[in-house]
């Protein structure tokens, strides 16, 4: 809600931010650079939007933001079906990689990683399904580095791979 970097445009933003932390989703942000432009904002009680939204507003033109997101994000309705339906429509979303569950200290959950491009060569978005990618370390899963190797080149290459990614 407090832009710290107003004046600055960044090459590279990644983030993980808080899952569905609450902000004021307040009407005067409807005037606001980072947000005025999708004609909606993220709900008052899930603010994961809002920090994509925040994100990309900073990107400069050939930037790449990688932003941990709550899976929600892919499937609520209403005001975040609407801004999901604009990021796509604006060609911002490069890929989504599925990350497996119980890979962040604090959340069982299974996250993914919403990757965006200010000026993206193609109108194509990448699915790496990387569920299967880790390894089980007591209760938590941990990406080696051939996990991280595997989804790191697949995602370069933006190739369709058998039961692993879909372009």
């Amino acid at each position: 809600e407090n832009p710290q970097h107003s004046d600055m445009k960044f090459d590279a933003v990644v983030a993980n931010p808080p899952f569905s932390a609450k902000w004021s989703s307040d009407k005067k942000f409807m005037n606001d650079e980072r947000f005025k432009e999708y004609e909606k904002l993220a709900p008052k009680s899930k603010a994961d939007l809002a920090f994509i939204m925040h994100s990309l507003a900073w990107l400069a033109p050939n930037g790449t933001a990688a932003i941990v997101c709550f899976p929600g994000i892919m499937y609520r309705g209403g005001a975040e079906q609407k801004i999901r339906k604009y990021l796509i429509d604006n060609n911002f979303i490069d890929c989504v990689i599925q990350l497996p569950p119980n890979l962040f200290f604090g959340t069982t959950i299974a996250t993914c990683i919403m990757v965006l491009k200010r000026s993206k060569v193609d109108n194509k978005i990448l699915f790496i399904d990387a569920t299967n990618e880790c390894i089980k370390v007591t209760n938590n899963n941990k990406l080696t580095e051939d996990n991280i190797s595997r989804i790191i080149e697949v995602f370069t290459a933006r190739e369709n791979v058998a039961h692993f990614s879909h372009l």
